[in-house]
């Protein structure tokens, strides 16, 4: 068995979904995500995405490029950015995807888990450049000061 083949499967019943209750998931047929986690077909590049997107892992985790899967998406703080903007967000378990809205609309939009998550780490790649320029802004004052001195 190959190394996607087995995170397909191990991170599968890790998160305690039957093969039932993951081709429903991912719209993949049962008979064709058993052959995935047997190594017996070769997986497209788009369903590695939906498999990965509906075990909420990086498609790179899948392959073995990575590893350890630190994409996990933390729901309380997305949802905290988007309440923030005035949206709702939400999971629709009938097309496994998310979808936001913004408040006081009849319309939202979907949004895939991975796109989520970029955000998610987009918003923690700005967050550390800023605080890392506040940091060097107060050693270089404290340098000034020293320097006056």
């Amino acid at each position: 068995m190959n190394i996607t083949a087995e995170r397909i499967r191990e991170t599968r019943i890790k998160k305690g979904y039957t093969l039932d209750d993951f081709a429903s998931k991912t719209k993949i047929s049962k008979t064709t995500l058993q052959r995935y986690e047997t190594g017996s077909t070769t997986i497209k590049s788009n369903r590695l995405i939906i498999i990965a997107d509906a075990l909420d892992v990086s498609p790179a985790y899948l392959m073995g490029w990575e590893n350890e899967n630190n994409y996990s998406l933390d729901h309380d703080f997305i949802n905290e950015v988007f309440k923030k903007l005035d949206y709702e967000l939400n999971y629709d378990f009938e097309y496994n995807n998310y979808f936001f809205i913004k408040k006081g609309e009849l319309m939202g939009y979907s949004i895939k888990p991975s796109v989520l998550n970029q955000i998610k780490e987009d918003i923690l790649n700005y967050t550390n450049f800023k605080l890392n320029a506040i940091q060097n802004e107060l050693e270089q004052k404290k340098g000034k000061i020293k320097n006056d001195k």
